[in-house]
């Protein structure tokens, strides 16, 4: 006999539909989407007595290149964009630096960076993740990093951190910084990260009644 089926409202209006079995269907303005049913953990909102934070939706937080600006002076006087490109001309020849900041709610957890560029020139264009501390000025230690190589003209590339990395707003700022070559050879069209992020509900679970949640096989 399958497990009870828990329908119940999450702030931004979706429906959620838990059912038994390993995986679950959560349905509403943004279509539906498949999630993993995790262990649930109850809390209280300060107005609803009850609620059930018991699946977790996978999802893309996308960085286009617009969003990227130039490190440097000699970057931000060079910066240039072309289409959907951002690239530098820097007449030293030197590495390009753009930067953007990763803003994402606490508890997000993220598991993996992904390289969106053009390479056709010597030089490689490399994406890091880095957790910056609040309070210090280090920043140098990147939580993942992926680099293109060779020269394999429009590519997407990707890596999963080492290990999923929570989201602390409170002690942290996260940003993404690319290094280019010196022209429009190497350039970046976006960086994107896969997150994870709880589903919290009501569902009905008001008594602390969690059988529907147990281990039984379907």
């Amino acid at each position: 006999m399958k497990r009870s089926v828990t329908v119940g409202r999450i702030a931004a209006g979706f429906t959620v539909l838990l059912a038994c079995g390993q995986w679950c269907m959560v349905a509403g303005a943004q279509g539906a989407r498949e999630v993993s049913a995790r262990a649930p953990s109850r809390i209280t909102d300060g107005k609803q007595k009850m609620l059930t934070a018991g699946a977790v939706a996978s999802d893309v937080l996308a960085i286009g290149p617009y969003a990227f600006e130039g490190l440097e002076a000699s970057d931000i006087q060079a910066l240039r964009a072309s289409g959907a490109r951002r690239f530098c001309e820097r007449t030293d020849g030197l590495n390009c630096l753009f930067a953007a900041p990763v803003e994402l709610p606490t508890e997000t957890v993220v598991t993996r960076l992904e390289l969106d560029a053009v390479d056709i020139g010597p030089d490689n264009v490399k994406a890091n993740f880095y957790r910056c501390p609040k309070g210090t000025a280090a920043c140098d230690d990147p939580l993942a990093q992926v680099s293109t190589s060779g020269t394999p003209g429009s590519t997407q590339i990707g890596i999963d951190l080492a290990a999923p990395e929570i989201i602390d707003n409170d002690g942290f700022t996260y940003m993404v910084e690319v290094r280019s070559g010196p022209n429009a050879d190497t350039s970046l069209r976006g960086v994107s990260l896969s997150i994870e992020r709880a589903l919290i509900f009501i569902d009905g679970f008001g008594s602390g009644d969690t059988t529907p949640w147990s281990n039984t096989a379907p």
